[in-house]
């Protein structure tokens, strides 16, 4: 455990708040690190655990100053205003500048780590040794990406056409794209794992995103629009992740332990109470509405937040006032 990091990248008060719910279960001798356009919102937290607190703005580039809309609101109302703002305006949220935060972990000699969202619990229930001991004597000595897995389909040649150039850039021949199958294994975005036996493997990780973002944002490429209001790149890191496998013998896994993976993750319906971005998961299941602000959310909801919590997200109605952090004021 003293050797893994996990990295959070969370922008906006909400976020920032949700991810401080996990806090209080994480055990003395993890690392973390938080990427965030406004550190100064974690300047008072206390914590037992080594906590590194990085601003977003010493990390990134001027191309992703300019392409990824990062908002610096501390302000919980006046940031909705901007984010609601940007997306008329056809400005997505960027949920991809976390890629950043490779060049740091490449300076700091840091190989074994997770990109989690904010909406994920580290501990929740107690299970994060037996975690770690699981996956250590199961993957001792291997390269491993890891996550919650997802089929991605896609189209052989439009790949080589749009992105092959950058794998030959980085010594991965494109004609290996045609040796994947037909379905490649893409990572949920709430979690993405790597278990490296060096830096080199991470900087090259990083230099292949970096690369296709770029190229994905010149081209205003559909294959960053697939979430109505968010900037996501699946499908891209899931070609990636397979290149690298086929390239360099690195597994790709969906490390399960006891029905529990590294992090526990949860949807947050309270955080995007205007567009409910998993629409028909929240709507259409659930019957969560949308409103116009976070109190007038929990109270037309009121009958149906507390039962969408224990159903979906496996969490006892007695608990879910610990999840939410502002369920009661």
């Amino acid at each position: 455990m003293k050797d893994f990091y996990f990295i959070f990248h969370p922008v906006g008060p909400q976020f920032i708040n949700t991810m401080l719910v996990t806090f209080k279960y994480i055990p003395k001798d993890c690392n973390v690190v938080v990427m965030t356009p406004t550190p100064q919102l974690l300047k008072d937290i206390v914590v037992d655990f080594n906590l590194i607190v990085l601003d977003t703005e010493d990390l990134i580039d001027d191309f992703t100053r300019r392409t990824d809309n990062v908002i610096k609101e501390t302000d919980h109302d006046k940031y909705m205003e901007i984010l609601q703002k940007n997306l008329k305006e056809n400005k997505r949220f960027c949920d991809i500048t976390n890629r950043w935060i490779m060049p740091w972990l490449v300076k700091n000699n840091i190989t074994r780590f997770a990109l989690v969202n904010a909406d994920c619990l580290i501990n929740f229930d107690g299970e994060l040794q037996e975690q770690f001991d699981y996956m250590n004597s199961n993957y001792e000595g291997q390269n491993v990406m890891f996550g919650p897995v997802m089929s991605h389909f896609y189209n052989k040649q439009v790949y080589i056409e749009r992105y092959g150039h950058i794998f030959d850039k980085h010594g991965i021949p494109k004609e290996l794209i045609l040796e994947l199958p037909e379905s490649i294994r893409a990572f949920d975005g709430w979690m993405r794992g790597f278990l490296f036996d060096s830096t080199d493997k991470v900087q090259l990780y990083f230099n292949i995103w970096d690369d296709i973002i770029k190229y994905g944002y010149e081209m205003d490429s559909d294959d960053l629009k697939q979430n109505p209001w968010t900037v996501t790149d699946e499908g891209l890191t899931a070609l990636i992740a397979e290149m690298i496998a086929l390239k360099h013998g690195v597994l790709i896994e969906d490390i399960v332990f006891n029905s529990r993976r590294l992090v526990k993750h949860i949807y947050h319906p309270e955080n995007d109470y205007f567009g409910l971005h998993h629409d028909f998961l929240y709507s259409n299941m659930y019957k969560l509405q949308r409103a116009s602000s976070r109190q007038e959310f929990y109270e037309v909801n009121k009958d149906t937040l507390i039962p969408f919590f224990g159903n979906q997200n496996g969490i006892p109605a007695e608990r879910v006032h610990e999840v939410i952090y502002d369920l009661n004021k």
